[in-house]
C-alpha cells in the first residue's frame, strides 16, 4: 500500500504512483498526475484542482474502486491520456466543475459524481450510474448504453444533455432521476430511451431524439421543448402536458404513440406541432390538435 495522509503537509509538483494494493494520498495543493500510475484501490484528495499531465499524456489504471475529491477536475483531456477504473469511480468537485473529456480514453465500471459546478463526462464504453449523483449541469456521453443501478439517485439543478446508444434510468422503485432544467436525451442508431415507472422521475422540460422506442413516465407535469423524435412513443404524465411553457416545440413519431396525462394538449399554441404517428391510441387526453 501507499499512504500519504492528511496529518502532515503534502505538496508535490506532479504525482505518479504504482502498487497492486491501496493508494491513499491527500495533497494540500493542486494535484497533477503524470506518467503511468496504477493501484488496486485509489483514494486521492486534493485541496486544489486535479489534472493529468497538463499539456501531455498520463495513464491512470485502477483495478478496483477509485474515490477522488478535489476542487475541480480536468482529466482525459489529451489524446495520449487513458483513465481506467474497473470498479466504481466516485468523483467529487467541492467548488468547481468535473471534466472527463472526450480527447483521451476513459472507461469505468460504474460512476458516481458530485459537483457544485458542471459535470461533463465522456466514456468510451457503456456507462453505469450508481449511488447519489448531483451537479449544476450535466453533459454525459457514452460510446455504448447508459443505465443505472437500484441505488442511483440523480439530481441536476440545471440542464442535462445525455447521449448514448441507449438510455435507461429509474427502473426500480428505489431510484430517482430529477432534472430541474431541460433534459435532452439522445439515443443513436435506433436505440431506446426509457425512464421507467417504478422510480421517481421529475423534469423541468424534456427533449428526446431516437429512431427507436421512447418510454417515459414522469411523476409531475411534462413540458416538451425544442424538437423531439421517436420511432414509437409511450408516455405517462402524472400532471398536465404542454409544449408551450418553454417556447415552441415539435414532436414527430413515425410509429405508434400512446400518451396518458391529466390534462393538456400538444400543438395548440404558437409554433408547437405534432407530426407522423403511424397509429395513435389516446390515453386520457387527445395528444395533438388546436
Amino acid at each position: 500500500a501507499i499512504t500519504i495522509d492528511s496529518a502532515g503537509s503534502v505538496n508535490a509538483a506532479t504525482l505518479t504512483f504504482n502498487t497492486t494494493g491501496t493508494t491513499t494520498i491527500q495533497e494540500d495543493s493542486a494535484t497533477d498526475i503524470v506518467g503511468t500510475s496504477t493501484a488496486g484501490t485509489l483514494v486521492l484528495v486534493s485541496t486544489g484542482a486535479m489534472t493529468d499531465n497538463v499539456g501531455g499524456g498520463a495513464n491512470i489504471h485502477v483495478s478496483g474502486p477509485a474515490n477522488l475529491t478535489a476542487a475541480s477536475y480536468s482529466l482525459s483531456d489529451n489524446a495520449a491520456d487513458t483513465f481506467t477504473v474497473s470498479g466504481i469511480l466516485t468523483i467529487t468537485a467541492n467548488s468547481g466543475a468535473i471534466l472527463i473529456a472526450n480527447t483521451g480514453a476513459a472507461n469505468f465500471g460504474s460512476v458516481t459524481f458530485s459537483a457544485s459546478g458542471n459535470a461533463t463526462i465522456y466514456e468510451d464504453s457503456a456507462t453505469n450510474l450508481t449511488a447519489t449523483s448531483n451537479a449544476a449541469a450535466l453533459t454525459l456521453v457514452s460510446a455504448a448504453g447508459i443505465d443505472t443501478t437500484s441505488s442511483a439517485n440523480i439530481t441536476i439543478s440545471g440542464d442535462a444533455n445525455i447521449t448514448a446508444t441507449a438510455f435507461s434510468a429509474a427502473a426500480t422503485a428505489t431510484e430517482s432521476f430529477t432534472v430541474n432544467g431541460n433534459v435532452s436525451l439522445t439515443a443513436s442508431g435506433g436505440g431506446s430511451i426509457t425512464l421507467a415507472a417504478p422510480g421517481s422521475v421529475n423534469l423541468g422540460t424534456l427533449t428526446f431524439n431516437t429512431s427507436g422506442a421512447v418510454t417515459i413516465t414522469e411523476d409531475s407535469a411534462t413540458d416538451l421543448k425544442s424538437a423531439s423524435t421517436a420511432g414509437s412513443l409511450t408516455f405517462v404524465t402524472n400532471g398536465a402536458v404542454t409544449d408551450t411553457v418553454a417556447g415552441a416545440a415539435t414532436l414527430s413519431v413515425t410509429g405508434d404513440a400512446i400518451w396518458t396525462a391529466a390534462s393538456g394538449r400538444l400543438g395548440g399554441v404558437g409554433a408547437g406541432r405534432c407530426s407522423g404517428f403511424g397509429g395513435f391510441r389516446r390515453g386520457r387526453i387527445p395528444l395533438c390538435g388546436p
